[in-house]
C-alpha cells in the first residue's frame, strides 16, 4: 500500500533532499546538547558550559554571574558550543577537572597554618 499526500501523489514520487554526512553529525551534536541540558541541566552545568565556550575569558564564579549570563537562552548557549566544536562529553570532562582542581586547592589550603592560603581572609 502506497502512502499518499493530500495532493494524491505517492511518496516515492516526491523529490528527496540529500543531506551530507557532516550535516547529519552537526544536527546530532545539537540534539545531544539539548538532550543533556533538558534531562540533567542545572544552573551550575550551564555555568561550566559558559566556561567551556571560552576558557580564556573570565567567567565569574557561580553565584556572582552577571545578569546578562543569567538571561542567555539555551539555544544561544547550545549554538555557541556546537560552533566551537564542543560535545557534551567535553562539558562533563571539564566539570570533573574543575572539581578535582577545587578539591586539590582546598586540601593544600588545609595544610597551610592558620589558613594562610585562604585569599578571602584579610591579611594581618
Amino acid at each position: 500500500m502506497a502512502h499518499r499526500y493530500a495532493c494524491g501523489l505517492d511518496w516515492t514520487n516526491l523529490p528527496r533532499i540529500k543531506v551530507s554526512v557532516e550535516r547529519i553529525a552537526f544536527e546530532q551534536l545539537f540534539r545531544s546538547w539539548y538532550a543533556l541540558f533538558l534531562a540533567k541541566g542545572t544552573p551550575s552545568m550551564m555555568h561550566y558550559a559558559l566556561q567551556l565556550i571560552d576558557k580564556s575569558s573570565l567567567v565569574p564564579p557561580l553565584g556572582k554571574t552577571p545578569f546578562v549570563w543569567k538571561q542567555l537562552s539555551l539555544g544561544t548557549l547550545v549554538t555557541a558550543l556546537v560552533k566551537r566544536g564542543r560535545s557534551p562529553n567535553d562539558l562533563l570532562n571539564w566539570m570533573v577537572r574543575v572539581s578535582q582542581l577545587r578539591a586539590r586547592k582546598k586540601s593544600v589550603q588545609a595544610l597551610l597554618p592558620d589558613g594562610s592560603g585562604d585569599r578571602s581572609s584579610p591579611e594581618k
